[in-house]
């Protein structure tokens, strides 16, 4: 028996809606929780310091206006630091505007560059950059768990929905199998 080869298309389209919705719930849940987390111990540990980090990696996007001028830069970073004689590495990300003074040096920075950054203690002896605590990315969070629970609801319902329709014998649903008359009344 061969499946008609756009109700496979259908199902495939389903499956990865299902798993997007999926990959939002969990990514939105976990990162409310690591933020909150984070948080917590930077509020709560007693070791914060400035060190000096090593770029290992770094990466730009400019942020352009309507009329193509470039209003700012965002900087992405990867980045090794030494506290107490152990290497720790951790993610650093900043932003500089079109009219800050220190642009000009920021697009210069390049691999084996170092930059100052916060860092503090865990509670478990690690030492992380600073969270930046940023408003707007715990919402992206949280506006991430609601968006892939809906998209699990519609796919599942698509994917097991159609099932349950076809079973009826129609495309709606509704109504009664072919060939079943009137019969036995």
């Amino acid at each position: 028996m061969h499946k008609d080869p756009d109700k496979r298309k259908e199902r495939l389209y389903s499956i990865i809606g299902l798993l997007v919705g999926i990959g939002l719930l969990v990514g939105g849940i976990i990162g409310v929780i690591a933020s909150r987390i984070d948080a917590n111990e930077y509020k709560n540990t007693a070791d914060i310091r400035k060190v000096e980090a090593v770029i290992e990696e770094i990466s730009s996007k400019d942020e352009k206006n309507d009329d193509n001028t470039i209003k700012g830069t965002d900087y992405r970073t990867k980045l090794s630091f030494i506290v107490d004689g152990k290497t720790f590495y951790g993610d650093y990300d900043f932003y500089a505007s079109a009219h800050n003074e220190k642009k000009p040096a920021y697009d210069q920075l390049k691999r084996g560059d170092t930059i100052s950054v916060e860092v503090y203690k865990t509670s478990n002896g690690e030492y992380k950059i600073s969270p930046d605590n940023n408003p707007f990315d715990f919402l992206l969070y949280c506006v991430a768990i609601p968006i892939g629970a809906f998209l699990i609801y519609v796919f599942v319902s698509d994917l097991f929905g159609k099932k349950s329709k076809q079973e009826n014998g129609s495309p709606t649903g509704k109504g009664k199998k072919s060939g079943a008359g009137k019969a036995g009344r």
